[in-house]
């Protein structure tokens, strides 16, 4: 839980600094601090991040959780229109092509998706859609906390996410094609209007949801390094403020989205979505995995390759990832 949270909230510092760099650049003059990475990514989150990460309850954040939300339909809304009914063929990457040259001396076919890095990938995929590491202090902070509504509540969210991010995605790559970025707003011209709104709202975005997943880390460091000990305003503070400077010294030195969203995805994404449910299922289920009654049971049989899955999935997402960053 830590990890993952951590991962993601480096994450965001990256998606900040890559999208408000290029919306300060149509305002700010050659040279002004506005315009270096570094200087934006602290000041965002010394000002907007750290007092919104500070709160102790997490329906504190339900406004600008709404806020977030707008923000994200609104930007797939603007990309989907401006990649379907506009040209941008004056963006700064070629797009044109059909055919693309592969490093090992092969024409790949941008639309044939068995071409290689789809375990990389896939860690990228885990990355957007496990939410299981905050889904207890969401519950939490419900305002009527049953089964019912959290049933509902995961459903449409998992549901709404999920439409929302194949609707980008596809409309995403369709235009730019193998071309197209980990962030696909830094396949629009650093000058093109609407591209820069979206970067605009998807750095409030990131504002409102770095304090989320900030929750958990400090919940998963509390529960484990403080187990038991109480949790006092100082402490409170003190953790509160080591894993926010953590993430910003990490957000600041990398600058590869695509990286920290794979790693993170193929590493603790698995574990989480994949091998810890299936694990606690086998083990809280009775009976052993040696009797037969075991492997006549659906249920447990669908768990146990669940977690063989999400181990394989673990190692060579993870391995992949590695392999890639340590080629440049």
């Amino acid at each position: 839980m830590f990890i993952f949270a951590f991962g993601a909230m480096v994450a965001y510092m990256v998606i900040i600094g890559d999208t408000l760099t290029a919306v300060f650049s149509l305002v700010a003059d050659e040279g002004s601090l506005l315009l270096e990475r570094n200087f934006v990514i602290i000041l965002c989150a010394v000002t907007i991040m750290l007092p919104l990460s500070l709160f102790r309850d997490m329906s504190s954040l339900s406004s600008t959780s709404l806020l977030s939300i707008s923000a994200d339909i609104l930007l797939v809304i603007i990309v989907v229109f401006k990649v379907t009914f506009f040209d941008n063929s004056s963006t700064e990457v070629h797009t044109a092509a059909t055919e693309y040259d592969h490093p090992k001396g092969m024409s790949v076919d941008p639309w044939s998706f068995s071409h290689g890095a789809f375990m990389e990938a896939f860690g990228a995929m885990c990355f957007a859609f496990v939410c299981h590491h905050s889904s207890f202090l969401v519950y939490s902070s419900l305002r009527n906390p049953t089964p019912a509504r959290w049933n509902l509540t995961t459903h449409i969210s998992i549901g709404t996410a999920l439409f929302l991010c194949c609707l980008l995605s596809i409309a995403g790559y369709a235009e730019f094609q193998m071309d197209t970025q980990a962030n696909v707003l830094n396949n629009f011209d650093q000058k093109d209007i609407a591209a820069n709104i979206c970067r605009l709202l998807l750095a409030l975005t990131m504002f409102f949801t770095y304090p989320m997943e900030f929750f958990v880390c400090r919940h998963a460091w509390l529960s484990t390094v403080n187990e038991g000990q109480e949790i006092t305003p100082l402490r409170h503070v003190v953790v509160s403020t080591a894993i926010f400077l953590a993430s910003l010294v990490i957000g600041v030195a990398v600058k590869d989205l695509g990286i920290v969203l794979e790693l993170t995805g193929g590493f603790s994404a698995t574990f989480l979505g994949f091998i810890l449910p299936a694990s606690c299922y086998l083990r809280l289920e009775p009976g052993k995995m040696s009797e037969l009654a075991t492997w006549q049971s659906p249920n447990k049989v669908g768990a146990l390759v669940l977690l063989i899955f999400g181990i394989v999935a673990m190692i060579s997402s993870t391995t992949l990832t590695l392999i890639k960053a340590s080629q440049g």
